[in-house]
């Protein structure tokens, strides 16, 4: 589901850009270009937030309850092959 409304948010985003030069090409004057210009962007924000907020809502919640990471282990002493009576740290 959620490719498909991403998809869905792609497919307008195309539409939209579409929309927008050709409102800039017809358009009478600068109050038609802002308005050709805002539906554009309708068209995208829209579905984007509507996406985003499912996104949100389908993440797991992050409890506290969860245990902490246990340490690295140790790195071991001297050197790998075993002579460990000097240390090379």
């Amino acid at each position: 589901m959620r490719k498909v409304l991403w998809g869905v948010t792609a497919f307008l985003g195309f539409i939209s850009g579409i929309n927008l030069v050709f409102t800039s090409l017809v358009a009478n004057g600068a109050p038609q270009q802002a308005a050709g210009a805002s539906l554009s962007a309708a068209w995208v924000v829209v579905p984007y937030v509507f996406c985003r907020a499912l996104d949100a809502i389908a993440r797991p919640e992050k409890t506290d309850d969860a245990p902490a990471p246990s340490p690295p282990p140790a790195r071991p002493r001297g050197r790998q092959d075993g002579d460990f009576d000097r240390d090379l740290a």
